[in-house]
């Protein structure tokens, strides 16, 4: 995984991490849930759709193997420098 900050990477290069980030598998959700979230995101073509998704299901990101809540934080964190700003 990069962990160059975010600042310094291009867009392309935020839009595929954090999208390979998403793409692991849901967690706390239902294999359906996790199926329909699945679709949505390989639906996202730019940051502003991964930042949407993100914000729509707060919570519901985390690698395979996550194992503690303090992991997920880390991996919440990332995703939300990776995005860029909330836009209203």
């Amino acid at each position: 995984m990069d962990s160059r900050p975010a600042a310094s990477l291009d867009p392309a290069t935020r839009f595929r991490l954090a999208h390979a980030l998403m793409s692991a598998t849901p967690v706390g959700q239902s294999r359906l849930r996790a199926f329909f979230l699945s679709l949505k995101l390989e639906r996202c073509a730019t940051l502003a759709d991964l930042r949407a998704l993100f914000d729509e299901h707060p919570g519901a990101f985390a690698p395979v193997g996550a194992e503690s809540g303090a992991e997920a934080q880390a991996v919440a964190r990332r995703l939300e420098e990776l995005l860029g700003p909330k836009r209203d």
